[in-house]
């Protein structure tokens, strides 16, 4: 695969943000990072993207808030998204607050090791480019 992949990542956590970037980037992808949803949504218009990770729990624009955004915009639509979240709740309390499977394409539960983000990471983005 080839590993030259943008993503953005947001996230209102710079110690989290940060220690995702480091292990994106020493595999190779190029990251952009963003501290709430209303950065991520300029960045998102203004980077050419292959993937955005997002944190669902953000001061302002929050993570369910900025899938909606970008879900509307027909450049990006279909990048996949990767939610974060610190809470490991059943699908039926995310459908509750509007989302559903389609909104995203993966979550994964803080904190997460940094084997099961990368295997993530690359699934979606091999998915994505077949």
């Amino acid at each position: 695969m080839d590993k030259n992949k943008k993503i953005l990542m947001v996230d209102d956590d710079r110690n989290f943000l940060e220690s995702v970037k480091t292990v994106l980037t020493k595999k190779g992808f190029e990251v952009v990072t963003a501290k709430d949803g209303d950065e991520g949504m300029r960045k998102a218009l203004s980077e050419q993207l292959d993937l955005v990770i997002l944190d669902v729990m953000m001061p302002g624009q929050d993570g369910w808030d900025l899938c909606d955004s970008l879900r509307s915009k027909d450049e990006l639509r279909n990048i996949p998204i990767i939610y974060f979240t610190c809470v490991e709740a059943p699908k039926s309390l995310y459908q509750s607050h509007g989302a559903f499977e389609t909104d995203w394409d993966e979550y994964l539960t803080k904190p997460v090791t940094p084997k099961k983000l990368l295997e993530t990471v690359e699934k979606l983005l091999e998915k994505d480019s077949s």
